[in-house]
């Protein structure tokens, strides 16, 4: 398509005044309701000048769109959850709030369906829809999404999943793969990897034999050009197969004679 370049760089200097503009009514006394109204209407903004714009400053406009509107909106919502309840009214208004949420989560997902990508693009399109179902509490939905990626940031998601289910051993993995992956990986992943192992480490009765081979085992395998290369990781052949050292060969050869490992538990975190 014909980009008119300096079209698109008028609508970006309105949707900048339009952006301010919503911040000064946030911090006025402007009912939810209404501020919901100025949102909406900035978010299609938004989607407009997205659909007229070339395929980087589209990515980039939609990053600012899932930050300000978004991602900003989520935030909030998960401070309030953070307030304490000291009454029933405030029970009540919190209930309310939470069905108000998830119907946005709904209109927000929505939205995101039929905003306009390019080809190449689609997978911006399934991150912010598996981050919409993870914040709403669709877990299955929201992994299914971020498998289709399998990137940096779709990794790091799947880590804040598994960690959201209480599977720090699970969430470590990702975590570690979001930092190692060939396909965009992420720098900004380490402090849940360094949360994860104190928290492993602080946690002596919750690491069994097979969590030590399993941290003992990514910090190997993803030092490893191979799998820098193929970026898969699936069967327990697969695994065995890895150049890694000859220690760690001996140490998988044990585990999986031993009554007490179960390859499952292996073959079920290495999607």
């Amino acid at each position: 398509k014909k980009i008119d370049f300096d079209c698109v760089v008028m609508e970006v200097k309105k949707l900048r005044f339009q952006e301010k503009v919503l911040s000064r009514l946030e911090a006025s006394s402007f009912s939810e309701s209404q501020l919901d109204l100025v949102r909406k209407h900035l978010q299609s903004e938004y989607a407009r000048t997205i659909s007229k714009s070339s395929s980087e400053q589209a990515l980039r406009l939609e990053k600012r769109m899932w930050l300000r509107i978004f991602h900003a909106r989520i935030q909030a919502y998960r401070q309030c959850l953070r307030d304490k309840i000291r009454s029933r009214r405030k029970f009540e208004n919190k209930k309310n709030q939470f069905r108000k949420f998830k119907s946005w989560l709904n209109e927000a997902s929505k939205f995101y369906t039929i905003l306009p990508f390019a080809q190449h693009e689609e997978e911006r399109r399934l991150l912010r829809l598996g981050d919409l179902a993870r914040y709403g509490g669709h877990h299955e939905l929201a992994r299914k999404y971020y498998l289709k990626i399998r990137d940096g940031a779709s990794y790091n998601a799947l880590g804040l999943l598994a960690e959201a289910e209480h599977k720090p051993v699970t969430a470590l993995y990702y975590f570690t793969r979001a930092t190692a992956t060939s396909k965009a990986p992420l720098s900004n992943v380490q402090p849940n990897i360094v949360r994860l192992e104190k928290f492993l480490e602080n946690n002596s009765n919750q690491i069994t034999k097979k969590m030590l081979f399993i941290k003992f085992f990514l910090r190997q395998v993803l030092q490893t050009n191979k799998f820098r290369q193929t970026n898969e990781l699936s069967t327990i052949k697969n695994i065995a197969a890895c150049p890694v050292s000859k220690e760690l060969d001996a140490q998988l050869e044990d585990l999986l004679r031993s009554a007490s490992f179960s390859p499952q538990f292996l073959l079920e975190i290495m999607v």
